[in-house]
């Protein structure tokens, strides 16, 4: 049911892992990836980009422990539900993988 999904958010943690390792080295320099130009008017440039930083790191440490906690015991709970797969197989992978890691590393203007 929700295994297939769960294996994936693991080996997402896994790799988290082994970043928030490199932090602890202190080896992680802040990378900035910059995807496109979302915004170039004039003087003002608004890139669409993604930082990669200790504080990231270790929010992304959260978001994916806490999500795999969640995704082990909805395997539990959605049991018994006839659309347990849609909810494992899609929403939830999604949520976790996409949602909030592209929330994490993205670049906040204040």
């Amino acid at each position: 049911s929700g295994v297939i999904a769960s294996i994936a958010v693991f080996l997402s943690f896994a790799a988290v892992c082994a970043l928030y390792l490199q932090v602890l080295n202190g080896t992680l320099q802040s990378v900035t990836l910059e995807m496109f130009s979302w915004l170039k008017v004039g003087n003002l440039h608004i890139p669409f980009s993604f930082l990669l930083d200790p504080l990231s790191v270790t929010m992304m440490m959260v978001v994916t422990g806490v999500g795999l906690l969640i995704h082990i015991y909805s395997i539990g709970y959605m049991g018994e539900d006839e659309h347990a797969n849609i909810y494992h197989e899609s929403h939830w992978r999604l949520w976790v993988s996409i949602g909030h890691h592209s929330y994490v590393l993205s670049i906040r203007f204040c």
